[in-house]
């Protein structure tokens, strides 16, 4: 199976085995447990005992886990992907945090300037103005006004256009 985690592309197998887990990634293999700590997740490695609390936040199709201070970005990648994560980031906009959408300011098939905001984002009852850092036509618009949205959750993908 394929995932990326931070961007960079992960081809790693998983096995249950009862109320285990094997995870097989490159030539080594780590099997651990995961019991629910409060709100939580607590993963033991079952070869040194070794204990690690997640914060675990599910948004649309990725999965946020903080650990150890540390955030990881998981989503699972089809065989024929084909974007660079520079090319998806560099043009579109994306949560910058967790929240909800108060105002989406333009349509699909819309043109923007670079600085032009797009999206309303409330956040910790802060307004977020997301902005446009490119010239361009709105190509696809992946949320609609009172949606909550995780952090780095596409929201808006915005096709260049030249002067």
């Amino acid at each position: 199976m394929n995932i990326k985690v931070n961007n960079e592309s992960i081809e790693y197998e998983l096995l249950r085995k009862g109320d285990s887990y094997l995870l097989s990634y490159q030539d080594s293999s780590l099997p651990f447990q995961v019991f629910r700590y409060g709100n939580d997740y607590l993963v033991l490695n079952i070869e040194d005992n070794t204990a690690i609390v997640l914060d675990v936040y599910k948004a649309k199709n990725k999965i946020v886990i903080w650990a150890e201070d540390e955030e990881f970005i998981i989503e699972e990648i089809s065989e024929n992907e084909t974007l660079s994560s520079h090319e998806v980031i560099e043009n579109n906009i994306k949560s910058p945090m967790p929240g909800i959408i108060k105002e989406i300011k333009f349509m699909e098939n819309d043109t923007v300037k670079k600085g032009d905001t797009v999206v309303v984002l409330e956040s910790m009852k802060v307004l977020n103005e997301l902005k446009s850092s490119v010239n361009g036509c709105i190509k696809k618009i992946y949320i609609e006004k009172g949606a909550q949205v995780g952090p780095l959750e596409l929201l808006v993908e915005i096709e260049p256009k030249e002067d």
